[in-house]
């Protein structure tokens, strides 16, 4: 009898832990398939290619949505760090689309992420703005580099505001001094280029003038 009532006790906590272990590996193959769609999203934007990156966001608000969904009830593995990594590069993707193609900042509400994600996708989308920068940098469209550059700033201060525990915001403070020194440099290269632009230009009317 002390036997059997044993068994009954570890076969229930045996089938719990099975059913654990088979949404932690579904959540590991849904882990991969979003921070894969977030970064072809990405790479669509960077190629202007804004209809492309809205189809993949979709695609991978659907699964990041499920596996919300599929690990409500088991905190387990939902705080485990798979969903927090998957919002935090979906919410890297949808800044960096809205910012780029929009010249709008959405919300976490509007995202579908919650808050220390938001944030720290907020602060690897700063990267991002840097890179789009540099592109049109070399393509001498400077009115949107800089547009961009005061989202960057913008978007900083808004991360050093956040004077909170890394507990709590999934340490957020290293992610803000990474996009300061990204801050930094684009603003000096882009103040390099703009002075070079406009030596050009006063080289090219002395010139036109001596013609």
């Amino acid at each position: 009898m002390f036997t059997k009532d044993v068994k009954e006790v570890f076969d229930v906590i045996s089938a719990k832990f099975d059913k654990i272990s088979k949404l932690r590996d579904q959540a590991l193959i849904d882990h991969r398939e979003i921070i894969k769609i977030a970064s072809l999203t990405i790479r669509a934007v960077h190629r202007a290619e804004f209809v492309e990156a809205e189809k993949l966001l979709d695609s991978a608000r659907v699964k990041l949505k499920k596996l919300k969904d599929n690990l409500k009830d088991t905190p387990e593995v939902y705080y485990s760090g798979y969903v927090s990594d998957c919002q935090k590069e979906f919410a890297e993707a949808s800044v960096t689309l809205s910012l780029i193609k929009e010249d709008k900042l959405l919300t976490p509400e509007e995202i579908g992420v919650d808050s220390p994600a938001f944030l720290n996708g907020v602060g690897e989308a700063i990267g991002e703005l840097r890179r789009n920068i540099v592109d049109k940098i070399r393509n001498n469209k400077m009115g949107e580099s800089e547009k961009l550059l005061a989202w960057m700033d913008e978007l900083y201060y808004m991360l050093i505001s956040m004077d909170y525990p890394d507990a709590v915001t999934m340490g957020l403070r290293r992610t803000a001094d990474i996009a300061r020194s990204l801050i930094e440099k684009t603003s000096g290269e882009l103040a390099v280029h703009t002075r070079q632009s406009a030596l050009e230009q006063k080289m090219q009317k002395l010139e036109e003038k001596l013609k």
